[in-house]
């Protein structure tokens, strides 16, 4: 098996089967899907066993951890594939993710590749033009290099299998201060692997925080099936949806700050290097002021999605 592709799934079975048919409509064919169950309750065991594909695993975790990291450790433990892919069940990839990954891969030796993403508003559509413009993210000056500043979701790495055991797989949101997807990122990077951005973005981004209600049963993702459907049956809409949100993007990026606001990147800048020195996450010192303490930044999705806090390192200690 090439490409085992790791979805840590909770309670959200519409989602999910947008994003595991995203994945089986790509232009290579040589995977397995490895989705893991958060102590899901739905019917999403159901719902994947329909679909009558052999590719697809499912493993439901006895314990609810309330987000991904212990999910995606499971899911790495039970792929067989040379390379570890992870894809969020909000999000979609455009049908040639895996292959450009992989393309790059082979030809820059990179141990860990991402890709640029567009973000999807909510009520956004392919074919609507009056819609709010999609953003494309993933991308600083630094572009292809790994800016630990840029915030890239798990949807869009992918990882050669000993780049992964490398790092011993994801922290716990009780152990870190910034997201465990960015942690991820950031000790691959001091660990002095290869991570390298891919040519052009090939992942959409459908931010569940942004979408109230997502977690109840009643809620329809029709944002998911849309942009599923121009995909697979109308790819030229999500490029031009692409080409406008790059456009937009490349003049934010070319544009010069106000002289007002010099002071203030200067003032980054210098934290971002002391934090560097200190081998510690640029971001960190700034999301530990804004979410206080450590799963800050997980709860603040969490209560955006109508779920419970959890007290991320008080059940990481229940656990040991």
């Amino acid at each position: 098996m090439q490409v085992s592709v790791v979805i840590a799934a909770y309670n959200s079975a519409a989602r999910l089967i947008c994003a595991v048919e995203s994945v089986r409509a790509q232009d290579m064919q040589d995977f397995e899907i490895v989705v893991v169950g958060d102590a899901a309750t739905d019917d999403s065991e159901a719902r994947l066993t329909s679909l009558g594909d052999s590719r697809i695993r499912w493993d439901n975790m006895p314990t609810n951890w309330g987000e991904q990291s212990v999910p995606s450790n499971r899911g790495i433990e039970l792929a067989t594939g040379r390379y570890i892919f992870f894809l969020n069940q909000d999000d979609l990839w455009r049908p040639d993710h895996l292959s450009n990954s992989l393309a790059l891969m082979s030809t820059d030796g990179a141990d860990v590749v991402w890709s640029p993403y567009l973000v999807i508003p909510p009520g956004s559509r392919p074919d609507a033009r009056t819609m709010p413009p999609a953003d494309l993210g993933g991308l600083s000056p630094h572009y292809p290099r790994f800016d630990p500043t840029t915030f890239i979701p798990a949807s869009c790495t992918g990882w050669r299998r000993d780049a992964i055991d490398l790092v011993q797989g994801w922290r716990n949101a009780g152990e870190v201060t910034v997201s465990p997807s960015q942690d991820l990122l950031w000790r691959a990077h001091r660990a002095g692997l290869k991570v390298v951005g891919t040519d052009r973005p090939t992942v959409l981004v459908l931010w569940s925080g942004q979408r109230k209600g997502s977690y109840q049963a009643s809620y329809k993702p029709e944002d998911n099936q849309a942009w599923l459907s121009a995909l697979t049956h109308a790819p030229w809409l999500v490029d031009q949806e692409m080409a406008r949100a790059s456009i937009a993007r490349t003049v934010a990026l070319s544009g010069k700050a106000p002289w007002h606001q010099l002071p203030r990147w200067t003032a980054r800048k210098m934290l971002n290097g002391i934090c560097r020195l200190l081998r510690i996450h640029p971001a960190a010192p700034l999301v530990a002021l804004r979410y206080s303490k450590s799963g800050g930044f997980i709860n603040t999705i969490r209560s955006k999605n109508d779920l419970e806090p959890r007290d991320f390192a008080s059940r990481l200690e229940g656990s040991n």
